[in-house]
């Protein structure tokens, strides 16, 4: 059933050194107790943000970690976000969940902080 959702946390961009994202995404997988990537998804990019949809999301190219995150009642639309001295990203976002998602928000409200 849909309705509307509440979110507030922190995004903090994740510093992949010289890892590729999907070697970042398969070092996720090898910390789990699963051997072998499911057949439903065609690279540990799919699985990790499938399996953590609500720790990780994926901007353009660069990998966000969702931290701090709390999800609250009903309420009104909220989408503010607060870039912070140290690199992240708070947030506060509250949507119908009918007619968008949490990655969604938080793609829109990196959108409006243009971050590159």
């Amino acid at each position: 059933m849909s309705q509307t959702e509440i979110h507030v946390g922190k995004l903090k961009k994740v510093e992949l050194s010289e890892q590729t994202i999907e070697q970042f995404c398969y070092e996720k997988f090898r910390e789990t107790d699963k051997d072998d990537l499911p057949e439903a998804y065609d690279s540990f990019e799919e699985w990790l943000l499938s399996e953590y949809y609500d720790e990780f999301i994926k901007y353009k190219d660069d990998f966000y970690e969702i931290l701090n995150h709390k999800e609250f009642d009903e309420g009104d639309d909220i989408n503010q976000y607060f870039l912070q001295p140290d690199g992240t990203i708070d947030f506060v976002t509250m949507f119908y969940n009918g007619g968008a998602c949490l990655s969604e928000m938080l793609e829109e409200g990196l959108d409006n902080l243009n971050i590159q």
